[in-house]
């Protein structure tokens, strides 16, 4: 009996939110419902990461003894006062905080080998220029050039003349595909194409 009534319990609630779908509003975020809210509040605890006048964000901590049937939601959230009301927003899980007004979304990831630790170390490439985007050989770097090169802040930088030059500081998928010169490059820590946002663009 009791599994019967859990099994209707979780139909009840794979109903109720198919039938209250999220509002995709970017790929690095999605507004809720505010029946989402409350059906995850059963399950999760919100504990608050960040508290400030303009919004709170929050992380979702499964309760004890209580198991979510529910669709997959990102572990968090983020409220935004509008006028009188509040909105609810689930954050991309490849999305972090830089600070409390600035997030950073991570996109493409480059392919290494499992031991390699490019939040640390960055990552070489080697670019061949094509029509649309260049074809990458991951993990390739010259032979005279140092593992873990000293560089001035985030971008693309192109090995030559054993010197690294910066190329664009945009470290995102378009500055990746506009490369048309054949050759090393480097991706400096984390390794990873990315693109920061301002909590004020949410909503």
């Amino acid at each position: 009996m009791k599994l019967i009534v859990s099994l209707s319990i979780c139909v009840s609630l794979l109903a109720a939110c198919k039938s209250n779908q999220t509002t995709t509003v970017s790929a690095y975020y999605s507004q809720l419902h505010e029946k989402q809210i409350r059906e995850y509040q059963k399950f999760f605890t919100f504990d608050t990461v960040i508290n400030k006048g303009s919004y709170k964000a929050y992380m979702l901590l499964p309760k004890q003894n209580v198991h979510y049937c529910g669709t997959e939601t990102s572990p968090v959230i983020l409220e935004k006062p509008v006028g009188e009301k509040k909105r609810y927003y689930a954050l991309d899980a490849k999305t972090d905080f830089i600070n409390d007004s600035t997030i950073v979304h991570y996109t493409r990831t480059l392919k290494r080998d499992r031991f390699s630790n490019t939040f640390e170390e960055g990552v070489w490439f080697y670019a061949h220029p094509d029509k649309k985007h260049p074809m990458l050989e991951v993990n390739k770097m010259p032979p005279t050039a140092s593992k873990i090169p000293v560089v001035n802040g985030p971008g693309i930088y192109r090995y030559e003349s054993d010197s690294l030059y910066r190329v664009t500081e945009h470290q995102t998928d378009a500055a990746l595909f506009k490369l048309r010169k054949e050759g090393y490059y480097y991706l400096p820590p984390p390794g990873r194409l990315f693109k920061l946002y301002s909590i004020n663009e949410i909503r």
